[in-house]
């Protein structure tokens, strides 16, 4: 029961998570490429996704052979290694499925923060050529050294530098965007992230105590401890060397240090994970504050234009600075969700449950 409540605690939370992520509508023609689409695009023609599938289903069948076989031997030892052998395999493939998931929605949110990356190199590169355009006439009319001009050239240059690489990084993003999807075109592609307060988080020791529990990991530590247990039993119960047999009872000492030190990687894991989120969402409040200041200056700039105290130049400054300052928001905001997923993760939360109520709450 405890479970089940903890799983509805989360699926909530999460669906607000991803719900910040998501764009209104589920046409193609009509709004772009929404998220939900993206996903369910991945579950059609993602061919890791169906490997992974596919070997998980191969590993039922071993394991329920197993079993079936086990019915006549009654050996634990048999029953250990197949539940072992097939919790190794639910686990791989949940790891797979949140991986592609996850960098999917990764790759979404980049080709989106690409185009507003390209829309302030465009208006950088037109700002440097107006700098340029007037250090020109400076030196013609005798107000500027040739090397400041020199240096308004490199300046200018770095930037169309700057577009040139922008263009090809959103090029080789949306090209292996659309190959994953099994895309001949890719629509537009559009993310909206909402204002995000500070998520709820259980206390560091909840998360611990659920990260452990939930540990894969820790569970194939001590299914290999008993496994060792029943391997030294047998070799007490024949006339084993004493050799062998010390050898048998230093493997159960080691599983039994193996379980503390997993043990203690998985705190250590779910502590840093848990700070993360807090760091990150610390992110937030820093992005927030900049932004603020971004479009006070922008605003204070507006006022000395109209007053013909400041140049066009010194606006478009400005207003750069502004535009940075959103895009600088709109990442940390993106990475404050994405770690605070990765923790869900790591605490248990179906993947298959959360994507389902998400898509289902994004179409209705």
């Amino acid at each position: 029961m405890f479970k089940l409540d903890r799983l509805k605690y989360f699926s909530g939370v999460i669906i607000i998570l991803f719900f910040v992520l998501m764009i209104s509508g589920s046409s193609y023609a009509e709004s772009g490429l929404a998220l939900e689409e993206v996903i369910e695009l991945a579950n059609e023609n993602d061919i890791d996704l169906e490997i992974s599938g596919l070997e998980l289903d191969n590993a039922r069948l071993n394991y329920e052979m197993s079993r079936a076989r086990n019915l006549r031997t009654e050996s634990r030892y048999q029953e250990l290694s197949a539940e072992l052998a097939y919790n190794q395999a639910q686990e791989e493939n949940r790891q797979t499925r949140t991986g592609i998931y996850i960098g999917l929605i990764n790759d979404y949110h980049n080709i989106v923060e690409l185009n507003k990356e390209l829309d302030i190199a465009v208006k950088e590169k037109e700002l440097a050529r107006k700098r340029l355009e007037d250090k020109e006439l400076e030196v013609e009319q005798g107000l500027s050294s040739r090397i400041e001009l020199l240096q308004q050239q490199i300046a200018f240059n770095n930037t169309e530098f700057d577009l040139i690489s922008l263009e090809a990084e959103l090029d080789q993003a949306e090209r292996q965007f659309r190959t994953r999807l099994d895309l001949d075109h890719l629509p537009e592609l559009s993310s909206r992230i909402q204002p995000v307060g500070r998520l709820d988080l259980p206390p560091r020791s909840d998360i611990v105590e659920e990260a452990i529990e939930e540990s894969f990991q820790l569970e194939a530590a001590r299914i290999n401890r008993e496994l060792s247990e029943i391997d030294l039993r047998r070799a007490e119960a024949v006339q084993t060397p004493d050799l062998e047999l010390q050898e048998h009872r230093n493997q159960l000492k080691l599983a039994g240090l193996e379980i503390i030190q997993v043990e203690e990687r998985v705190e250590e894991e779910a502590l840093d994970q848990y700070h993360q989120v807090e760091q990150s969402y610390r992110q937030i409040e820093l992005a927030v504050d900049n932004l603020e200041q971004a479009a006070e200056h922008w605003r204070i700039t507006r006022e000395q234009r109209e007053a013909g105290l400041v140049s066009a130049s010194a606006l478009e400054e400005a207003e750069l600075e502004h535009l940075q300052a959103e895009l600088n928001l709109d990442l940390s905001r993106f990475a404050y969700l994405i770690n605070y997923f990765d923790l869900q993760n790591m605490i248990g939360v179906e993947l298959e449950v959360l994507l389902g109520e998400i898509i289902a709450v994004i179409s209705g």
